[in-house]
């Protein structure tokens, strides 16, 4: 009966040992408990239990776990309002559960717990009864003794604390190493670029300062900064824009977890780098240079390469058989064209015909307005330019106008480069098909008249008298009078 009673009493005081160590935490809408925190034996499982008020919110949360507990998940991502980790207890340990909870609105209300667990161990013992007799006597029997009783727990309270205590202090050690930011987009909110993101920058072990020069006539931008989990809050000012003489903005970025903080600087800098001059056909003219620019030629086939004019090294473009460089002369952007051995081939305007394939339209270099062919006038042609190029800055003014003779079947004649880079006159037909042309002059009745023209290098004599002969040299016409 002592036994029983003994085995009792030592499932009593477990169960209210269990029942006593409920841990109930409620942030707002959030709660937070363990289904117990001592055990009667190694390998014997509680739980956390998580739940939002909101039956339609959501949870997120990392678990993390120090002593002599493991747990069945170390992160849980719950889109129903309740959660639970499965806790094995081996012995003494404690379990963190940081993270927050957020009901249908996606207002946030952070958890960050720690439950400590322990093992109580329970024993007992009995003995045995024994009896005998005498003479005619008859003896009785003696009952044996029976001792037992719960043992104390493996670590006082005291240490259990101390665990807890330590187990704190290396989170917030871990908390204290986190970047907190993890990275800062700067995105222009320009008409130039708009919404593309210029630079993202990677927060870097050990580097607080950071340094971007925007992109040429780029000069508002917003940012978009990244932190490193969900209880990060973050202090920094969005937009940003370079109005009159401001040169730069210091951008600070903070990011606060409890009681850490850290800050970044990003020195945002305006570009002023000074435009290229450069002297090219007895003209002075402006080296247009952009990034967009390098983008949409290296889509064409055209990659950035240097020419050399003059004394001068510049930055253009090339793809093997001829280069180009977008200047700027009284405002108005055109191309000049190179061959790929840096010889000037003359000024142009660039027609795209087909999404990768330019053709640089020319002027002949003694066109006047009374030369003709097959009586068509050498009159101003504008052409549409490709949209792409259009965007790469709006307020880009570029030359639009180019000389050819309007034929009979609506085709034009016209002088110009092809991206193989060979110069001379072609023949553009309405849609967009370019073929070479050989061209010949004659002067008859003191006007410039057609004597041949033709396609793919076949000569047609459609006039007679013919005194010029064919011309392609450099693409200077040279007229031949009586």
């Amino acid at each position: 009966m002592k036994k029983i009673l003994s085995v009792i009493i030592v499932l009593f005081f477990s169960i209210v040992l269990l029942q006593e160590n409920r841990v109930d935490v409620y942030a707002h809408s959030v709660s937070v408990y363990a289904s117990g925190s001592v055990v009667s034996s190694a390998g014997e499982t509680v739980s956390i239990e998580m739940s939002v008020s909101d039956p339609n919110g959501m949870i997120e949360a990392n678990i993390s776990t120090s002593g002599n507990v493991s747990v069945n998940t170390s992160s849980i991502a719950s889109m129903s309002s309740s959660a639970s980790v499965i806790v094995t207890v081996n012995g003494s340990g404690s379990v963190t559960v940081s993270g927050f909870g957020a009901d249908l609105d996606m207002n946030k209300y952070p958890i960050n717990s720690t439950f400590n667990f322990s093992v109580v161990s329970s024993g007992g013992g009995n003995s045995s009864g024994n009896g005998g007799s005498s003479g005619g006597s008859t003896g009785g029997s003696s009952g044996g003794s029976s001792q037992g009783g719960a043992e104390a727990p493996s670590k006082t309270p005291e240490e259990l604390q101390e665990e807890a205590e330590q187990a704190e202090k290396e989170r917030k050690e871990e908390l204290a190493k986190s970047f907190l930011v993890e990275s800062i987009d700067i995105i222009s909110s320009d008409t130039k670029l708009y919404g593309e993101t210029l630079k993202t920058i990677k927060i870097e072990e050990g580097k607080t300062e950071y340094e971007y020069t925007l992109p040429k006539r780029v000069n508002k931008v917003l940012l978009d900064v990244a932190s490193t989990g969900n209880d990060v809050t973050l202090t920094f000012d969005k937009e940003y824009e370079f109005k009159d003489d401001v040169k730069e903005h210091v951008i600070t970025v903070r990011g606060a977890q409890e009681d850490v903080v850290k800050e970044y600087k990003v020195t945002l800098k305006r570009n002023l780098d000074e435009p290229t001059v450069v002297k090219v056909d007895d003209h002075d003219v402006t080296v247009y240079e952009d990034e967009m620019l390098d983008r949409y030629m290296e889509s064409i086939g055209f990659k950035q390469a240097e020419i050399k004019i003059g004394d001068q090294k510049i930055n253009g473009f090339g793809n093997g058989n001829l280069k180009a460089m977008l200047s700027l002369e009284n405002g108005e952007a055109s191309w000049r064209v190179f061959s790929n051995d840096d010889a000037y081939l003359g000024d142009a305007v660039m027609m795209m015909r087909s999404e990768k394939e330019p053709f640089f339209l020319q002027s002949t270099t003694n066109g006047s307005d009374h030369e003709k062919v097959n009586k068509a006038t050498y009159v101003d042609h504008t052409l549409e330019l490709d949209k792409k190029i259009l965007e790469i800055d709006p307020e880009l003014k570029f030359k639009q106008t180019y000389k050819a003779w309007d034929l009979e079947d609506e085709s034009q004649l016209l002088y110009g480069i092809n991206s193989k880079g060979k110069q001379g006159f072609y023949n553009l037909d309405v849609d967009k098909n370019i073929e070479w042309s050989v061209v010949g002059f004659d002067h008859v009745d003191n006007a410039y008249v057609t004597a041949t023209w033709g396609l793919s290098g076949a000569l047609a004599v459609v006039s007679s008298g013919l005194v010029a002969s064919v011309l392609e040299r450099k693409g200077i016409l040279k007229f031949k009078k009586k």
